[in-house]
C-alpha cells in the first residue's frame, strides 16, 4: 500500500506541484502585453499568416525551419485569436509539458525525489528557459520536442521496443522542423546503437537520418523559412581567411562560453558539484579539473583584458560575442533602447561571476568526465548535450540562449552524478536553486515591466498622429512594423540602428533630445524603479506630442 501510494505521488503529485510552484512564478513575473520579443515578431507573422491562408508564408529573415512551430501557434490563433499574448500561452504549454517529461525520465533513472524535483526545477527555473517561456521564441518548442525524442529513446534502447524507437525519430524530425539542429537529436541514440550492436535501431535511426538528408538535398526550402538568412549564419565557412587556426579559435571560444553558461544557468546542479570534487578527488581528478580550469581561464582573461566580463554583452560586436545576447546586466532580455539601462551590474561583480562561471565550468566538464553514469539514460543525455553544442561551431554567431537548446540534457545528465543522500549536496543545491529562482522570476517580471512602459509610449505617440516611421523605440518595433517587409540590403542598412528620428523612446535622457514624456516601470519588488522616455527632437515639437 505504501508503495502504491509512493508511485502515486512519484507520477502524479509530484510533477504538479512542480508545475505548480512554476507556474505561480510565472504568474508573478507577470509577462502579459501585446507587442513581440526579441526575434519572435518573425515567427508571429509566420504563424498568424498561416492562420489566415493555410499556407507557410515567412519574412526574408526567418533561418530556422520553424514549420511545426507555425502550425501549433495557428492553432493556438484559430482558437483564441490573433495576438503576442496568445502565442505566448502556446509556448508556456510546451513549457510546462516540457517539465513534466524530464520529471518522468529522472523517475525512470531512478533518481531520489529530492534529486528529481530539485532538477526538474532547475530546469523551470533555468534563466533561458524561463524568459522564453514568455515568448514565442524557437527555444522552448524545440526543447519539448527534443525532450519527447530523448524520452522515447531512453525507453527504446531500455525496453528493446521500436514504437518507442520510431516515435523517437518522429520526434526528432519534429524537432528539426523547429530548428535545423534537431537532426543533432538522432546522433547519440546512432552511436549508441552502434556500441550495443543494436542492427534494428541501427537502421531506423539511420533511415530517419537518410529521410533528413534526402529532405536536404531535394527539399532544402523545408528546411529553412529564408535560404539567404540561413547562409548568413554559415558565410563564415565560405570566407578564405576562415582557415584551421581561425575554426581552432571559434571551437575554442563557443565551447568556453557554452561551458560557462551551462554551469551558471544550471546553477543547483552545477553548484554541488565542487561539494562532491572536496570529497572524492584523487589527483588525476586534481590535474583534470586544474588543465580545464586554465584553458577556460585563458580564453576568459583575453575577454578581461578587452573589458569585457559577464554578462557577455557587446555592441558592436567584439570578440565572437554577439550583440544580442538574453543575460544582460541586472535582468534578462535583450536591451533594445538607446540609452544606458538604468541597473547595470558594478565591474567587480561582473568580475566575480565570471571568474565563478570557469570554476563552474572546469567542476561541471570534470564531472562529465569522472563521474558519469554508463546506463542508457545518462549516455543518451550527455551524447545528445555533446552533438547539440557541437552543432554551435557551424554558426557563424553565438549567442547565450544557444547553451539552453544545445545542452539542456544535461538536466537529465547531472542528477545521476550527485549523491542526493549527502546534506550538504541537498542545502547546496536548495540555496542555489532559491538564488537562480529568485533572479530569474523577479528579471523576467522587469523585464515585462519595462516593455509594457515602452509600448504604452509607442502606442500613445503612434494615437497622436505620429507615424511608426518617425520613432525610434528600439529592435522589435521596427523589426515588426518595418524590416519584415524589408530585404537583406535593408538590414544591413540598419545593421546599428535606425538613425536619428523625431521621436526616440529611450532609458534615459539623451544629448540634444527634449524630454516630452516619462513612463514609469518597477521590478525586484519595487527596489529598481525606472523610467522609459520619451524625447523628441527640436524639429518635431511643433508635431503632436504626448503630455
Amino acid at each position: 500500500m505504501n508503495i502504491q501510494h509512493s508511485t502515486f505521488a512519484a507520477r502524479r503529485v509530484e510533477p504538479l506541484a512542480i508545475v505548480a510552484i512554476w507556474a505561480a512564478a510565472i504568474a508573478f513575473a507577470n509577462p502579459r502585453g501585446n507587442f513581440p520579443i526579441d526575434d519572435d515578431w518573425d515567427f508571429a507573422l509566420a504563424a498568424w499568416r498561416f492562420a489566415e491562408t493555410g499556407h507557410f508564408h515567412f519574412t526574408a529573415f526567418t533561418a530556422v525551419s520553424l514549420r511545426a512551430q507555425v502550425l501549433w501557434g495557428a492553432l493556438w490563433t484559430r482558437l483564441f485569436g490573433e495576438s503576442f499574448d496568445v502565442l505566448r500561452a502556446s509556448t508556456l504549454v510546451l513549457a510546462a509539458a516540457t517539465l513534466v517529461i524530464v520529471h518522468r525520465m529522472l523517475l525512470r533513472a531512478d533518481v531520489p525525489r529530492f534529486g528529481r524535483v530539485v532538477a526538474t526545477l532547475a530546469l523551470g527555473f533555468h534563466p533561458i528557459f524561463l524568459w522564453s517561456s514568455c515568448t514565442f521564441m524557437t527555444e522552448v518548442p524545440f526543447v519539448f520536442a527534443s525532450a519527447v525524442a530523448l524520452a522515447c529513446f531512453v525507453r527504446a534502447f531500455d525496453e528493446e521496443r521500436l514504437v518507442w524507437l520510431i516515435a523517437g525519430c518522429a520526434a526528432a524530425l519534429v524537432a528539426c522542423f523547429v530548428r535545423q539542429t534537431g537532426i543533432t537529436l538522432l546522433a547519440a541514440p546512432l552511436v549508441l546503437a552502434l556500441m550495443q550492436r543494436r542492427k534494428r535501431h541501427t537502421v531506423v535511426i539511420g533511415g530517419t537520418i537518410a529521410l533528413f538528408g534526402i529532405i536536404f538535398l531535394l527539399k532544402p526550402g523545408w528546411l529553412t523559412g529564408s535560404m539567404a538568412e540561413f547562409a548568413v549564419h554559415f558565410r563564415m565557412w565560405t570566407e578564405s581567411t576562415f582557415r584551421l587556426p581561425e575554426q581552432i579559435a571559434v571551437f575554442d571560444h563557443y565551447a568556453t562560453f557554452n561551458a560557462q553558461n551551462c554551469a551558471l544557468f544550471f546553477l543547483p546542479l552545477a553548484a554541488p558539484l565542487a561539494i562532491v570534487f572536496a570529497r572524492t578527488w584523487r589527483r588525476s581528478d586534481l590535474a583534470i579539473a586544474g588543465v580545464l580550469t586554465v584553458i577556460l581561464f585563458v580564453r576568459v582573461q583575453s575577454l578581461l583584458s578587452d573589458g569585457i566580463a559577464m554578462p557577455y554583452f557587446v555592441s558592436p560586436y567584439c570578440c565572437d560575442i554577439f550583440a544580442g545576447n538574453i543575460f544582460a546586466d541586472f535582468g534578462l532580455g535583450p536591451l533594445a533602447l538607446a540609452g544606458s539601462y538604468p541597473f547595470r551590474l558594478a565591474y567587480a561583480a561582473r568580475l566575480v561571476i565570471t571568474y565563478a562561471s570557469v570554476l563552474l565550468a572546469a567542476s561541471l566538464i570534470w564531472a562529465v568526465l569522472r563521474r558519469a553514469a554508463r546506463t542508457n539514460t545518462s549516455l543518451l543525455a550527455l551524447g545528445s548535450a555533446l552533438f547539440g553544442s557541437l552543432a554551435l561551431f557551424g554558426s557563424g554567431l553565438y549567442v547565450d540562449r544557444y547553451s539552453f537548446d544545445s545542452a539542456w540534457p544535461l538536466v537529465i545528465a547531472l542528477p545521476l552524478m550527485l549523491p542526493w543522500q549527502s546534506r550538504a549536496v541537498r542545502c547546496m543545491s536548495v540555496v542555489a536553486l532559491a538564488v537562480i529562482a529568485i533572479f530569474s522570476t523577479l528579471a523576467v517580471g522587469e523585464y515585462f515591466s519595462w516593455n509594457r512602459a515602452r509600448w504604452t509610449a509607442i502606442n500613445d505617440l503612434r494615437a497622436r498622429g505620429v507615424a511608426i516611421t518617425s520613432i525610434n523605440a528600439g529592435a522589435e518595433p521596427f523589426y515588426l512594423y518595418e524590416l519584415s517587409k524589408g530585404d537583406q540590403r535593408m538590414r544591413r542598412i540598419h545593421q546599428f540602428g535606425v538613425g536619428d528620428r523625431p521621436y526616440t523612446v529611450a532609458f534615459e535622457p539623451l544629448a540634444g533630445k527634449r524630454v516630452i514624456a516619462r513612463y514609469p516601470y518597477q521590478g525586484w519588488f519595487g527596489l529598481h524603479k525606472g523610467e522609459v522616455f520619451v524625447l523628441a527632437a527640436l524639429r518635431a515639437l511643433s508635431a503632436a506630442s504626448p503630455r
